[in-house]
């Protein structure tokens, strides 16, 4: 850097106190200011100071787009006139961000410019934090995700919220797969796709419907079938998934076809169909794609029925029996 540029970057720097004290800090990590520490204990500093500096960075960038959004809205709306100011504040992967913004008011309606330009509302939680608390909500019980939060990202949230935000973003994915147009077939396609599907049973507890005092309510238990689909290209390491629940085998056997047909599947295309044996696997995989599909039950799942076969068909010495029958498969 010039010594021009350098002037340009210090005087940009301290228009913003907090985030010229955060650097200055993250220095006397880099220089080791406080003697000799650990490479953990470092990397702590680090990654607590860099929470802080995003947070801090937020609140600087907050303010700046508060001015620009009240200039350009007088500009525009000359006959508003300024009615105070209110708190907004919005939940990031930084923290909490909360500033004063300058609301206007005309014919006996409110304005809010910088909640406008931001596309937020008071409250909101950000795109990169819903993403976050998705991740963690669809991997762990709910009432997990808070410690996991604090614990990655130092940051608090309640569950309630966690909840209404992994379900959301749980149903818009469930809309945009209904509303999703598959690529047409016609084309040749890949030359080998290989594809699994198995489903597993799930719990699920429901509550009655009586009134007043729910922990009074009486609760049932049934259970639904989760089916999991992927297919991938011979070769490849990025596989298409799908998913049912509580759906039929047809509905199964369906999703194993939209990955196919996702994965690249075409009028010349072989597919090659792995599973545990189950019937209506197999079934499915002859249903949905006929004679451009080959299927065989996994050496893994062979091997669990050759060691249960073996105590009948060689008593004696079933554990050899079944080590030949796996080395005649291989």
């Amino acid at each position: 850097m010039t010594q021009h540029s350098d002037q340009i970057f210090i005087s940009r720097l301290n228009q913003h106190p907090q985030l010229r004290k955060r650097v200055e800090t993250l220095l006397n990590v880099v220089e080791n200011k406080a003697g000799d520490s650990t490479a953990d204990d470092a990397e702590q500093y680090v990654i607590e100071e860099l929470r802080k500096m995003g947070n801090d960075a937020l609140h600087c960038w907050a303010d700046k787009a508060i001015d620009k959004a009240t200039v350009n809205f007088r500009e525009q709306n000359p006959m508003h006139h300024c009615d105070g100011k209110k708190k907004v504040q919005w939940h990031t992967t930084y923290g909490l961000i909360m500033v004063m913004e300058q609301v206007f008011c005309h014919l006996g309606k409110k304005f809010r410019p910088f909640i406008q330009s931001a596309k937020i509302t008071s409250h909101y939680y950000s795109m990169p934090l819903q993403r976050v608390m998705t991740d963690f909500g669809a991997d762990y019980a709910f009432g997990q995700v808070p410690k996991k939060l604090q614990e990655h990202y130092g940051i608090t949230a309640p569950v309630s919220s966690i909840r209404k935000t992994t379900l959301s973003h749980g149903e818009k994915m469930q809309q945009e797969k209904v509303n999703a147009t598959l690529p047409s077939v016609n084309k040749n396609g890949c030359l080998q796709q290989i594809g699994e599907i198995d489903g597993c049973m799930l719990p699920i507890v429901t509550m009655g419907s009586a009134e007043g005092d729910k922990r009074k309510q009486k609760k049932s238990l049934h259970w639904k079938e989760a089916c999991l689909a992927l297919v991938h290209e011979q070769g490849s390491v990025n596989p298409k998934f799908d998913a049912t629940f509580g759906g039929s085998v047809d509905d199964a056997g369906q999703a194993l076809l939209n990955c196919a047909v996702a994965a690249g599947f075409g009028t010349q295309t072989k597919l090659h169909g792995v599973s545990d044996g189950a019937l209506w696997i197999r079934n499915q995989v002859t249903r949905q794609f006929g004679t451009q599909a080959s299927y065989l039950v996994d050496f893994y799942h062979v091997c669990e029925y050759i060691a249960a076969a073996s105590k009948t068909c060689d008593p004696d010495n079933h554990r050899v029996w079944a080590k030949q029958q796996e080395t005649l498969l291989k």
